[in-house]
């Protein structure tokens, strides 16, 4: 499926597939690359997805419990949906922070498109239900639509065949009526955001959560704790103000409405929130053999990694109760161990890619975003970072995943573009022409845009 863009920021218009393994999008300061870059990150998103089933712009009905055919018209619907979702709530409140449309966007455009016979010979199959107890779910709907079929078969639980799952003593604990009362609410609220979601991710050919590592990467890691303290202080005035409204018996929807725009507007954007969450997650974790080996999946890349930066991230507490925190310990024989603030700028910058491969990618079906990978490295090192990620090891890795990649960097262009031709082994004579072409016209239009392989 193709994203279609038009006027949004810098980006006059903008073809993106969606399909590809690799999004590389190259061009000088102030085209838009970033803009691009997060509104990607928020269509594979899956609490936009979810965020949209539930908003008003799904207008998605279905009088068919057990059968839903995959038309182009239903299709188109659901795209022209999601589309006017992303426009005003996305673009606009959320990445452009604006509250409401302005005279200036009225011609900003969004649009999907789509091959119905792709979409024909793609699976899914999806499942929601509700969780009894920890590790413990019981799936109430079924989506199922085979290759070669734009038909989705939709199966539920009875409320029957529900109760028979639970455990025995279940009703000694939860009062039957209200648990009977909430099921059947939920079978009735359920299908029609579960199929959108799901049916959203089948056109998106959703490959795994994004995980964005913005240019501003190093300031997330130093203020994580301030950043949360924050977020935290808004979100108690904010309940505070809708309790005052509430109990003084104000039910102006517009003065609500104002409230919650006002709370996005200042909210930080999710992909930061989710950075800032790993990173304390990690310095409050007591699993020390966790800490100190991580999940072991790229230590081969790891280890290009610490030669990079002189050394490597570690955690360590200030005392036996407190929580952990990153510091940096120096190699070439030194092995001396130093707050991250009197490591280098490079040192901090790449800190986060150190982490996530450490301790956050999983073994296959990872989708990392980088902002600017170059951001404060010497030309030496941005040369021996993108050799880095040319090695077998994060080929490997790369394969099992879709990166993106936004730079102002020739060389880091030129060979990621180069790896995706030897790993699909293709043609690498015209990679350099490619990249140089791209350069060369990337003023008009404003930014160049390419989705490879």
């Amino acid at each position: 499926m193709k994203l279609i863009v038009k006027n949004y920021g810098a980006i006059k218009e903008a073809s993106i597939d969606l399909s590809k393994k690799l999004y590389l999008f190259v061009g000088y300061n102030n085209t838009g690359k970033t803009y691009l870059t997060k509104l990607i990150y928020e269509i594979f998103n899956p609490d936009t997805l979810n965020d949209f089933s539930s908003s008003k712009f799904n207008t998605f009905e279905s009088e068919d419990k057990f059968e839903l055919i995959l038309t182009g018209e239903l299709i188109d619907n659901i795209l022209k949906d999601f589309s006017n979702y992303l426009r005003e709530e996305v673009v606009i409140k959320k990445l452009l922070k604006l509250g409401t449309s302005t005279l200036e966007l009225e011609k900003l455009h969004i649009e999907f498109e789509y091959d119905i016979e792709t979409v024909k010979n793609s699976e899914l199959k999806s499942n929601s239900g509700i969780e009894i107890k920890q590790e413990t779910n019981i799936e109430i709907h079924n989506l199922i639509k085979g290759q070669k079929s734009l038909s989705v078969k939709i199966e539920q639980l009875t409320i029957d065949e529900i109760f028979a799952k639970l455990p025995d003593d279940f009703f000694d604990f939860v009062p039957k009526k209200r648990f009977e009362k909430q099921i059947n609410s939920l079978k009735n609220d359920l299908p029609k955001k579960m199929l959108i979601g799901s049916l959203l991710s089948l056109l998106l050919q959703t490959k795994a959560k994004p995980f964005f590592l913005p240019s501003n990467r190093d300031f997330i890691l130093e203020n994580a704790a301030e950043l949360k303290r924050q977020d935290n202080k808004r979100e108690k005035e904010l309940s505070e103000l809708l309790l005052d409204l509430m109990e003084d018996g104000n039910t102006n929807k517009e003065q609500i409405s104002n409230l919650l725009t006002k709370k996005l507007e200042n909210q930080q954007p999710s992909y930061i929130q989710e950075l800032r969450d790993e990173i304390l997650k990690l310095r409050s974790n007591k699993d020390e053999d966790f800490i100190i080996k991580g999940t072991g999946f790229y230590n081969e890349l790891l280890e290009k990694l610490t030669k990079i930066l002189g050394g490597e991230i570690i955690y360590e507490k200030a005392s036996s109760i407190s929580d952990s925190y990153e510091k940096f310990k120096l190699h070439h024989g030194t092995e001396k161990v130093i707050k991250m603030d009197l490591a280098s700028s490079s040192v901090n910058q790449l800190s986060p890619l150190f982490l996530f491969f450490k301790y956050l990618a999983k073994a296959k079906r990872n989708f990392l975003m980088i902002d600017e990978p170059e951001e404060n490295l010497h030309p030496q090192n941005q040369i021996l970072l993108m050799n880095t990620s040319c090695n077998r090891h994060c080929v490997s890795f790369f394969f099992q995943a879709s990166p993106n990649l936004q730079t102002h960097d020739i060389y880091a262009a030129d060979t990621t573009y180069f790896l995706f031709h030897l790993k699909h082994g293709l043609s690498t004579n015209s990679s350099t022409t490619f990249i140089q072409e791209a350069l060369q016209t990337s003023l008009q239009p404003p930014i160049i845009l390419n989705s490879v392989l």
